[in-house]
């Protein structure tokens, strides 16, 4: 009998989320955001999402749907108190570990929130 090796690839990729631009979003409008992560083990990315600062998505009206096949959507209606910058931490998880996440002033972030007075 001949056995014959095959290399494994040395290469590992790790699960990603796609990159979230910035949005600007007025007070009273909804605001929504796509998000996307891939596993390349095939297995299921879990996706959360949460502001920066520790306050709770709802505290704020907004809300994340996870559709469980590796996409979500942040939902959020800025109120008049809500006027500022904000970032919201996108996050990926298989099986129960963190494994990616993404959050910057450059990806994620709610900037420029204004009343629909300022933006005419």
């Amino acid at each position: 009998m001949i056995a014959t090796a095959t290399p494994r690839s040395s290469r590992f990729e790790l699960p990603s989320l796609a990159p979230v631009p910035d949005r600007s979003a007025a007070v009273g409008r909804m605001l929504r955001i796509a998000v996307r992560g891939r596993d390349p083990s095939g297995g299921a990315l879990a996706l959360t999402a949460a502001f920066a600062d520790g306050t709770p998505l709802t505290a704020r009206g907004a809300s994340f749907v996870d559709r469980g096949d590796g996409s979500g959507e942040l939902r959020w209606t800025p109120r008049a108190q809500d006027v500022g910058s904000y970032v919201v931490t996108f996050a990926g998880r298989t099986t129960g570990r963190l494994t990616t996440r993404t959050s910057a002033s450059d990806r994620g972030a709610l900037n420029d929130l204004s009343s629909p007075r300022a933006a005419r």
